[in-house]
């Protein structure tokens, strides 16, 4: 079996795939993959065809991205409840380059020699209504429409489904055959809930120009109770670090449960070999407490979206803040975090311990921090304060930060100005 093939199905990447696609990609081959860009900004979620992407080209196949200006506006019933708000032109325009900057961001310059960039407003404004339906829509049967499980859902839905959205799938599958005939694209990807589009793309194609293509979906990033991962009770969990910092980002995927780790690990770490995989899977089991894969998740993801310098100073203060261990974290490594996390600002040093603790309102009250001095429940900068003494300015890491802990959870940093 072609090895991209079997790699991807070593990792449960696979869920479906039409029959013949061994054989098309053993050979270069051309693959297509579409973002319609209603935002301008990918999610988590994206990282799964992103990620594909990245081992497509590694195997040798060109690449297509489809940016779908087009169809952004029809709106994919595929996992929605309800139809999409019509988009703005200038709206979409502007979420087009976003999307293709941050995309482009994602590979290497060698990785974006094997990719070609298109947008299917390109063909679609060229084309009239009555052309559509007289020489696209007249392949398509509507009972055998009505069957798809994306359909079905909305038409037993209190919302039902409009003419507009019904009409998505015929536009995607000629996304796919006007692909196939320009650039001899004969593959395309995406997420488990695109089957039924890709099926339709397949068949047109072979209507229209009398050519096989072929179809290859993956699971959904999404948690073992079947919801969405990244949709959190704070918001989306961006890509971009002006929706969602980098800080936040990591943070998401050290918090995964053991579970969902386990769940996405393979399917993410393609730094990883299927054995080295497993080995992780097994320690971590062991060591529990350690939230090996979390931690891996976290640094891998982090990394390859916000840069290797910017993960490091987040996973160094991370470190710091919430496990008390400070190793080499610098300024820079704490500043870069501030912003997420409980901070106050003193330009008064000159305080004890004590008294530092009700100026910052961590407690109400004198004597409840020297009552938690005593119980040790106090930490600074990772040190037990056993009494109360006078904060210095060398206890400031750099002359600049100070970490205080209360019990096991709660954190302040201070910064002095």
């Amino acid at each position: 079996m072609n090895s991209l093939i079997s790699e991807l199905q070593k990792r449960g990447l696979i869920s479906n795939f039409s029959e013949g696609i061994e054989s098309k990609l053993k050979n270069k081959s051309t693959i297509f993959v579409g973002f319609d860009p209603t935002g301008d900004s990918l999610h988590i979620g994206s990282l799964m065809p992103l990620l594909l992407t990245k081992q497509c080209i590694k195997h040798g196949h060109e690449i297509i991205i489809l940016l779908g200006s087009a169809t952004a506006n029809i709106g994919d019933p595929s996992g929605k409840s309800k139809e999409r708000n019509i988009l703005d032109p200038l709206f979409v325009t502007k979420n087009t380059l976003a999307l293709q900057n941050q995309i482009k961001s994602f590979f290497s310059e060698s990785e974006l020699t094997n990719i070609r960039f298109v947008n299917n407003l390109d063909w679609f404004s060229g084309i009239s209504f009555i052309d559509f339906l007289s020489n696209i829509g007249r392949h398509f049967k509507v009972n055998q429409m009505l069957m798809k499980d994306s359909v079905k859902r909305r038409l037993n839905s209190e919302e039902g489904i409009s003419f507009t959205e019904f009409s998505y799938s015929l536009m995607q599958a000629f996304d796919f055959a006007h692909l196939s005939n320009i650039f001899d694209c004969g593959v395309q990807i995406g997420g488990s809930d695109q089957w039924g589009n890709i099926v339709s793309g397949i068949d047109l194609t072979k209507k229209l120009h009398n050519k096989e293509v072929h179809g290859l979906t993956f699971p959904l990033l999404t948690k073992s109770d079947g919801s969405k991962m990244g949709k959190t009770e704070s918001g989306t969990i961006w890509l971009n670090p002006e929706k969602t910092s980098p800080f936040e980002f990591f943070q998401f995927w050290l918090n995964l449960t053991d579970v969902d780790a386990i769940r996405v690990l393979p399917w993410l770490s393609f730094d990883l070999s299927v054995e080295e995989i497993n080995v992780l899977i097994e320690n971590s089991k062991k060591e529990s407490n350690r939230r090996l894969i979390q931690r891996h998740l976290a640094k891998l993801m982090t990394t390859m979206i916000h840069g290797e310098q910017v993960s490091n100073s987040i996973e160094s203060a991370s470190k710091a803040m919430f496990e008390n261990e400070f190793g080499q974290t610098c300024i820079k490594d704490f500043l870069l975090i501030k912003d997420q996390v409980p901070h106050e600002f003193i330009n008064d040093c000159e305080l004890t311990i004590v008294d530092l603790l009700v100026k910052v309102g961590m407690l109400t009250s004198k004597s409840d921090a020297r009552r938690l001095i005593v119980q040790n429940a106090i930490k600074i900068n990772g040190q037990t304060e056993k009494e109360d003494r006078l904060i210095k300015i060398e206890d400031f890491i750099g002359k600049k930060i100070l970490i205080i802990a209360k019990g096991k959870k709660e954190r302040l940093m201070i910064i002095r100005t």
